[in-house]
């Protein structure tokens, strides 16, 4: 997401606080009197913010309460959320499995200990906001810490236009860009929190940008197009849902009269018209967009699966969240360092990645997973190979 101002932000950048001052001290009777307004059970909360909390302080109240659930088929991450067990993860960790189990780390002296319960039963699941509700059943298994911790983590999307998005909004502010499936992460935006955004920014006299050129590739719920909203802007192309790069033609869906016309203008000072040929293949494609859609969606959704195995495979390198949407993802390394050798080192071995220094997160890269046929796993199988020689060479160093 991208907010345009006067004073410009950097592309993928959002601007909370220049201070490089550590958090201030907290005083435990302000933190008390927040935490005194929750009510046991999952749905309650306070209205009050959380006074600003330290680093270390937050990982020693809170480290506890983040697991880690396995499958046979992968690995995912969640979070504690009441002390008899119940935790919360995504749907997609665990669909289709019937053996889960949980790691816990418990707090000892200090330290931060490891256990793993393999009684876990599912409890709900909601494919649509990609969510499942676990509980630890072993009997010999603890009171759990914090259940405190939905009200910080597990918050919706239109929580963070409230609290982060209007503080940014101000009188400089002309328009809102939003991308999804997103470029790089493959993260989604629900049809809910667009609506809420698109409403908030038509109120102000803000202009709502919605760049869908991934749109509708999806792995999770599906999302409608911000086409549907009357001041929402939606800009599109053929080059990545339909892979057709080589057209050159993209489009924009525009309500408001006045914009059409300054975009009709505009356009006459860069291009008089497309190719005729490339105008006729256009209206091939979109004319046969399920067909060709269909395909992308099928080619996307397989090679998905075969990454989900190899960074499953792979977890003790590489982390990742696991895309909604769109056909590239943004893994990580583990060790934090940064990227850019490795993906220059991948190069030699015949595999292309963005380095994610390209969009301000030095330990990420962005990878492609849109390659038809059997393309994929060829790539897949030079890119293990590359992994186990740069862990052995990372051994050695």
């Amino acid at each position: 997401m991208k907010i345009a101002k006067t004073e410009e932000l950097p592309v993928g950048s959002t601007k909370l606080s220049t201070s490089q001052k550590s958090a201030p001290e907290t005083d435990p009777r302000v933190e008390n009197a927040v935490f005194a307004e929750l009510k046991p059970g999952f749905y309650s909360g306070s209205n009050k913010l959380l006074p600003a909390r330290a680093v270390r302080d937050l990982v020693n109240q809170l480290g506890a309460a983040v697991v880690q659930v396995r499958t046979p088929g992968g690995l995912g991450s969640g979070f504690i959320i009441n002390e008899d067990g119940f935790l919360m993860t995504n749907f997609h960790v665990i669909e289709g499995e019937t053996q889960i189990s949980v790691e816990v780390y418990h707090q000892r002296d200090g330290q931060l200990e490891r256990k793993s319960y393999k009684q876990v039963r599912i409890i709900a699941l909601n494919k649509f906001e990609d969510l499942a509700l676990l509980k630890i059943d072993e009997k010999d298994a603890p009171k759990f810490k914090d259940y405190i911790l939905p009200l910080i983590f597990l918050k919706r999307l239109s929580d963070v236009f409230d609290d982060e998005i209007k503080q940014l909004a101000d009188a400089k502010t002309k328009l809102i860009l939003i991308n999804s499936p997103h470029n790089p992460t493959g993260a989604t935006i629900g049809d809910a929190d667009m609506e809420t955004l698109h409403d908030f920014t038509a109120q102000r006299g803000i202009q709502l940008v919605s760049d869908e050129v991934y749109h509708p590739i999806y792995h999770g719920r599906d999302t409608k197009s911000a086409a549907r909203l009357p001041h929402a802007t939606v800009i599109s192309d053929l080059s990545k849902a339909f892979s057709l790069a080589g057209l050159r033609t993209g489009w924009m869906i525009e309500h408001d009269p006045v914009r059409q016309q300054k975009y009709w203008n505009a356009r006459a000072y860069f291009s008089i018209c497309n190719t005729n040929a490339g105008e006729i293949l256009t209206e091939i494609a979109i004319r046969n967009r399920a067909v060709i859609l269909g395909k992308s969606q099928q080619t996307a959704s397989r090679n998905l699966q075969r990454l989900d195995h190899f960074m499953t495979e792979h977890r003790d390198l590489l982390g990742w969240t696991r895309p909604q949407g769109g056909m590239t993802a943004f893994p990580w390394l583990v060790s934090g360092e940064n990227a850019r050798p490795f993906c220059q080192a991948a190069t030699e071995r015949g595999i292309l990645f963005a380095p994610g220094d390209c969009f301000d997160v030095p330990s990420h890269f962005r990878l492609g997973f849109a390659a038809s046929g059997e393309n994929f796993v060829v790539a897949l199988e030079r890119f293990e190979e590359f992994i186990k020689s740069w862990a052995a060479k990372m051994v050695t160093a």
